[in-house]
């Protein structure tokens, strides 16, 4: 796409955050899909500004998607991202990842295996890769969940990219690798049904955390609740906290492939500055993804549904 001469992209809501809008827009001229995330250009460098140069810090990282413009158009700042497709939060509200249906893309898999064991032999691995690299890059995000996964269908195995770094923060200094200080009483940060127990306690947060978002991510993917839904619904957070402190290990993975057992463990043990073993991680999901539960039924075809929430939006003159 060219970032220089002028192109009309007409915009639709497809989703509302409380760090931005986010659009699906095309360019005219080529055809393409891209999205649109925009806010309001405040005086003092926004969140948008700050996840568009987390982007640039990590551009080129596995499972990242290409920023393709940013800037100001009219009183918005906007961010302009290849349109990746749905998030794994999507195709779950759609049941297309419904444990009593095979997996979305189980069709270019072992059928007899189950939804489970797609779901680590693929996604799963993927999503890990993601979070790794991001670290690699001195990167938390801190708002790891399955709507901030996103997939695209037209390859085996499918490819899953990680999005929306507003809340990113360094956990280390880049040039010395000097991690950050342990330190108490921050707000919290991050979706409520998967923030780490660190995290929602208000400690600083640091890998261990997005990996421990992380299993709860896989958790909610192969079962379609976590524990705590229904009082994450009340937003009582106190008690969703006693919740995730309360419930042992194997209450949490009951029904799981036993090694998912130990990646639960691992990521709960390490420490504030520890560094994770990823290798090790993802030895346990391959492990993992031996185990079969029986025979899926039929994978439903892909197809790309609708943007949700659509409404009428201005028409976006950009340069891009």
């Amino acid at each position: 796409m060219d970032l220089v001469s002028p192109t009309l992209i007409q915009v639709r809501c497809f989703s509302d955050t409380s760090l931005g809008s986010v659009y699906l827009g095309r360019d005219i001229r080529t055809g393409a899909d891209v999205a649109l995330k925009m806010g309001l250009a405040p005086s003092l460098p926004s969140t948008l500004h700050h996840e568009y140069k987390v982007y640039t810090s990590i551009a080129g990282s596995v499972g990242t998607s290409t920023v393709l413009w940013f800037g100001r158009e009219d009183v918005y700042e906007v961010i302009v991202l290849e349109y990746l497709g749905n998030s794994i939060g999507d195709l779950i509200n759609e049941e297309k990842f419904n444990p009593k249906k095979a997996f979305l893309y189980a069709s270019q898999m072992v059928c007899s295996w189950s939804l489970f064991t797609v779901l680590m032999n693929t996604v799963s691995h993927v999503q890990l890769s993601a979070i790794e690299s991001l670290h690699t890059r001195h990167f938390i995000h801190r708002d790891i969940k399955p709507t901030n996964f996103m997939v695209q269908a037209d390859g085996s195995p499918p490819t899953v990219f990680l999005i929306d770094f507003g809340l990113a923060r360094l956990f280390r200094d880049p040039a010395t690798l000097l991690h950050c200080p342990y330190t108490t009483g921050h707000l919290v940060v991050g979706t409520l049904p998967f923030i780490s127990i660190n995290g929602q306690q208000g400690f600083a947060q640091s890998r261990r955390d997005d990996l421990e978002s992380l299993a709860y991510t896989i958790i909610y993917m192969a079962c379609g609740d976590l524990p705590w839904s229904n009082i994450c619904a009340c937003r009582d957070y106190e008690a969703v906290l006693r919740k995730k402190e309360s419930i042992t290990t194997e209450e949490l993975c009951e029904g799981l492939p036993a090694p998912f057992y130990k990646f639960f463990t691992h990521v709960r043990s390490l420490g504030f500055d520890e560094n994770p073993d990823y290798r090790h991680l993802h030895t346990i999901l391959s492990r993992c993804s031996e185990t079969e539960f029986g025979q899926p039924a039929e994978a439903p075809p892909f197809t790309v549904p609708s943007p949700v929430s659509v409404r009428r939006t201005p028409v976006l003159r950009n340069r891009m």
